[in-house]
């Protein structure tokens, strides 16, 4: 028991993983499968622990891999729009989005707060629109210290929210940056497959929320480089 004491004091008395941690994130940065990035990171953590003398063994797996390219939107029609205007929107596609057609896609918003009211429309007044889900990313309940419990609530919605609203014939689903970041940067993560276009909307572009509880029409792209290849090798 005073060794594993002495282990863990030393763990937390020493920079040693924030170091390792910042050079994966900031020095090879993103690492999404499939990804050049993702297999200097293996080579590197790999390199790191040979340092330390640990055997290290790497194989081969195959893994899906998806390239992320240029996403665009803006509201086209809603209430108050001064003639000949249109509203920019800032967003990201999220993780395993499949792309729009080149020429994007353009349809009506449906709101939504729960998976409750998306399942009550029903297919009648989902199908061919935009689905939006209104999830607020709780910030009062993160500064009080439960940071965990109000991601995981906001980000079910990230993750399910798409391939429930393509069952019922969406045409698009959207979201609200899971998280309390500023500066109008959206906040991508990973999605279950849902065979329609999806993407996070920065919560500044949210805040003029009086537009977007009204009929709303939103115009979105996703350029082609958006797309997922078959799996391929990696290293793990």
């Amino acid at each position: 028991m005073g060794e594993l004491t002495s282990i863990k004091v030393a763990a937390l008395s020493d920079d040693y993983a924030y170091r390792q941690l910042a050079h994966l994130t900031e020095n090879i940065g993103p690492r999404p499968s499939g990804s050049p990035q993702a297999s200097a990171a293996v080579e590197y953590v790999a390199a790191e622990l040979r340092k330390l003398g640990l055997d290290v063994h790497l194989e081969e797996a195959k893994v899906p891999h998806w390239v992320r390219g240029a996403e665009t939107a803006e509201l086209v029609e809603y209430a108050g729009q001064a003639p000949g205007t249109k509203e920019k929107i800032v967003l990201t596609a999220l993780g395993g989005s499949v792309a729009t057609p080149a020429e994007g896609i353009t349809g009506d918003v449906v709101v939504v707060n729960t998976f409750d009211e998306l399942k009550a429309l029903g297919r009648e007044k989902v199908a061919g629109k935009i689905v939006f889900f209104n999830e607020i990313f709780d910030k009062q309940k993160a500064a009080g210290g439960l940071a965990f419990l109000a991601y995981g609530e906001a980000v079910r919605y990230r993750g399910a929210g798409p391939k429930a609203a393509a069952d019922l014939g969406a045409l698009a689903a959207l979201v609200r940056s899971v998280g309390d970041a500023d500066y109008r940067l959206p906040h991508t993560g990973f999605s279950f497959p849902s065979g329609i276009p999806c993407a996070a909307v920065t919560a500044e572009d949210l805040r003029s929320w009086q537009i977007w509880r009204r009929r709303v029409k939103f115009a979105f792209i996703s350029r082609s480089l958006l797309r997922s290849f078959p799996t391929r090798p990696a290293i793990t």
